[in-house]
């Protein structure tokens, strides 16, 4: 059975009771796919850098995980008080990007590592002081993206996907419900059975 290891913040956990697309995935997938997921928030790329060879070393056998699925950004993006910067400014992200996907690579040797991008945000209901915006966001995927296609590196586009979701299946400003974390698990189970390859 091919091994699969998911890297992202909550909206692969699930937030407000609801189920993110890790474990809907999970479920999806048993009796084909072993998942491996960590049950920390991956939060944004420095973080990652800490911990991920921690989060690795929980998995059996890490050479055979065949595909690695990664995303994080929302954190990246987030200004925490209204006059300073992003936790990651876009001058430095690209370049803590590539780094996490190097870091991927020397711990899952074996595998596809596929990028997801950010997902959107509801602007209209983002608290005042955080002044993250979906144009930022888009700012931040395309630098990612241009400097992780010299690798090859497959990218699904969550933001996309997001943008399309109805008010009705979030529960706040970022996070979704059950059945918009589905619409996202659903992207990757295509992906995996060579739908969107």
């Amino acid at each position: 059975m091919e091994k699969i290891f998911l890297i992202g913040d909550s909206i692969r956990m699930g937030a407000h009771s609801e189920k993110g697309y890790g474990d809907i995935l999970k479920e999806k997938l048993k009796g084909s796919f072993e998942v491996y997921q960590p049950d920390d928030n991956c939060r944004f790329a420095p973080y990652i850098l800490r911990y991920l060879h921690e989060w690795a070393a929980q998995v059996p056998n890490p050479g055979e995980i065949k595909h690695v699925f990664w995303n994080n950004g929302l954190w990246d993006t987030l200004i925490i008080t209204g006059e300073d910067e992003p936790l990651v400014p876009l001058t430095f992200y690209p370049d803590y990007m590539e780094r996490v996907y190097k870091r991927i690579k020397q711990l899952f040797p074996n595998a596809e590592v596929v990028f997801i991008n950010t997902t959107s945000i509801v602007e209209a209901l983002e608290p005042r002081e955080s002044r993250r915006s979906n144009k930022q966001i888009q700012d931040y995927n395309a630098a990612v993206q241009e400097r992780l296609a010299k690798y090859g590196v497959p990218v699904i586009d969550f933001f996309s996907a997001s943008r399309t979701i109805p008010i009705d299946l979030r529960t706040d400003w970022v996070h979704y419900k059950t059945a918009g974390s589905e619409i996202f698990a659903n992207i990757i189970y295509n992906y995996l059975l060579g739908e969107e390859r």
